[in-house]
């Protein structure tokens, strides 16, 4: 594409970075090409289109496989998950027999019949909760259309480039090398994507959020990403240039410094002893325990088993996975939190087209959910009971609004318990605890944290709920960018009465990972925190630069002055 040349004046834009990091490089625009051949065939001709179909197929799970055993080499699991994802679609009936049973019917060559079947596809996946597998369909599809189409057009891109494109598929930056291409800028992609994981594992810095039709009247000669503030700096000045050279070469020492931390106890500057844990997701996300040498697991977020067969998962599955990390931990704590179906993941409500929630996020969801599916709580007690005598176990209810919740629960544990005795199968007692996420519970969490051996600060649904503000809603993230002093007055008399009562608090959710809440959230006496694997490092050097007694008696001056 011709861009209309106009200035070379150093142009500032804002966005949100999806990967930290800094880069300076050329620009390289990246459209993304599909022509698709229209062919009648001969009946002769639809057997060779069926094998030629079935080799693209082939092709295309060789490569998955690859980057799979090098990105687990790499110790990125979390990637490697993502590829099994792309795996998975690519043996669906879907695109195996459903293809090939059209090109039968129709006559038509591959590429007509895959990219019909693939928009279907695509078109009956109404649930949002699955937004992110319809990118993954989309990336599938490239990559078995390069292998169906012989010449494939290599992307020849110079070292150190900066890709810009409107979007950005998994696969650009699965196969990309860090020392040809140095960052991503995107208009669209969120933090959470798969394109945004696989960024920050492999260490290229991204920014999104970026308008980039705005670039196409702009003659660039180079181009700055700063990862870190979310800006990108177009033909920036000689002055800047020095600038964010010296601050790359700082960033990489700062990163350098920061695996050196790995090895030590996290505390913070005046000797106070922050436990940190791993939020995980996949048995395979437990080696982050031990790479980052965390306290144990803080949150396992059950629910994501379902990803893995598309359906509620077996007794003998979760048993299987719940013992396995058991037995990796070798003692260490081990949280799992029940399903926390629905709100956001309502996922299994599309299935029952008599079932309908205006408002899902004030609906049934987590625990609620689970009463009324006696069934589904009974088959996870049991496997998490079951699993219990190879480890550490610990139970964490979802979505705590009333103390009947918590009764029903400790009810069901006992009733399974029972039924395990007399069939002779070993379990042992485990400790209970509750997500502290909704403001009912919040305000009297006094009363709620002596019913439970310990309790998980939810600050995600406890922020939003609070303020009124969906967390989905970008119209509303100011609310999320301050620590209201409405939310630190309730933390802090949840964590008194933590305290007061002898039990444990770990705090999960995004609020730890704002540098600005931080110091404040140590001032609240926080002490226990739950993280995913790509904070740890730069969280625990955070942890270490703050004085623990001066933050609280900062928080001590605000909740005073305040009242």
């Amino acid at each position: 594409m011709l861009r209309r040349r106009i200035n070379k004046k150093q142009i500032i834009l804002q966005g949100i970075s999806i990967s930290k990091g800094i880069a300076i490089g050329k620009p390289f625009f990246l459209f993304q090409k599909k022509n698709v051949p229209n062919q009648t065939l001969s009946e002769q001709e639809v057997l060779e289109e069926i094998e030629r179909y079935r080799g693209a197929l082939k092709k295309s799970k060789e490569d998955l496989k690859y980057l799979q055993r090098r990105f687990i080499k790499d110790g990125a699991f979390v990637v490697a998950d993502i590829l099994d994802a792309h795996l998975e679609i690519l043996q669906d009936p879907v695109i195996t027999e459903l293809v090939e049973k059209n090109i039968r019917k129709t006559h038509k060559n591959t590429e007509v019949v895959f990219q019909q079947v693939i928009g279907e596809y695509k078109l009956s996946i109404k649930d949002k909760f699955f937004k992110e597998r319809i990118k993954d369909i989309t990336d599938v599809s490239w990559r078995v259309f390069s292998h169906l189409n012989p010449i494939k057009e290599s992307l020849e891109v110079e070292k150190n480039c900066i890709i810009i494109a409107n979007e950005i598929n998994p696969s650009d930056v699965f196969e990309i090398k860090n020392k040809i291409v140095s960052a991503f800028i995107t208009d669209k992609v969120g933090y959470s994507s798969h394109v945004g994981i696989i960024a920050r594992a492999k260490g290229i810095p991204f920014i999104a959020k970026i308008d980039i039709n705005l670039l196409n009247n702009v003659e660039i000669e180079n181009l700055i990403v700063d990862g870190i503030s979310g800006i990108v700096i177009i033909n920036p000045t000689l002055k800047n240039l020095e600038k964010y050279k010296k601050l790359k070469i700082n960033f990489f020492k700062f990163y350098v410094e920061l695996k050196k931390q790995i090895d030590f106890l996290t505390k913070t500057k005046d000797g106070k002893d922050i436990k940190i844990f791993s939020t995980i997701e996949s048995l395979k996300d437990v080696d982050f325990v031990f790479k980052y040498k965390t306290e144990g697991i803080g949150l396992f977020r059950s629910e994501y088993l379902f990803f893995q067969d598309r359906k509620i998962p077996s007794e003998k599955k979760q048993f299987y996975v719940y013992k396995e990390i058991a037995k990796k931990l070798k003692n260490k704590p081990f949280i799992i939190r029940l399903f926390d179906f629905g709100g956001d993941k309502d996922f299994l409500f599309k299935e029952k087209k008599d079932f309908f929630e205006i408002n899902p996020m004030l609906g049934c969801r987590g625990i609620r959910y689970l009463i009324k599916n006696e069934d589904l709580l009974k088959i996870q007690l049991k496997a998490i009971l079951k699993a219990s005598i190879h480890g550490n176990i610990k139970i964490l209810i979802p979505f705590v609004s009333n103390l009947s919740e918590i009764s029903f629960v400790k009810d069901k544990i006992k009733e399974v318990m029972s039924e395990l005795k007399d069939a002779n199968i070993p379990c042992k007692k485990v400790l209970i605890g509750m997500m502290m996420e909704v403001p009912s519970a919040a305000i009297i969490s006094n009363i709620f944290i002596k019913e439970v051996d310990f309790c998980s600060v939810g600050t995600n649904d406890l922020m939003q709920y609070i303020m009124a503000a969906d967390r989905a809603n970008n119209d509303v993230n100011v609310f999320f960018d301050s620590l209201d002093y409405s939310i630190l007055k309730l933390l802090k008399e949840i964590v008194d009465n933590s305290n007061f009562y002898g039990k444990p608090l770990i705090l999960c959710g995004e609020m730890m990972l704002n540098p600005k809440f931080i110091e404040l959230l140590i001032g609240l006496g926080i002490r226990n925190i739950s993280l995913s694997a790509r904070q740890m490092l730069e969280i625990k050097y955070l942890i270490m630069k703050i004085n623990a007694s001066l933050a609280e008696k900062k928080v001590k001056k605000i909740l005073t002055f305040l009242n």
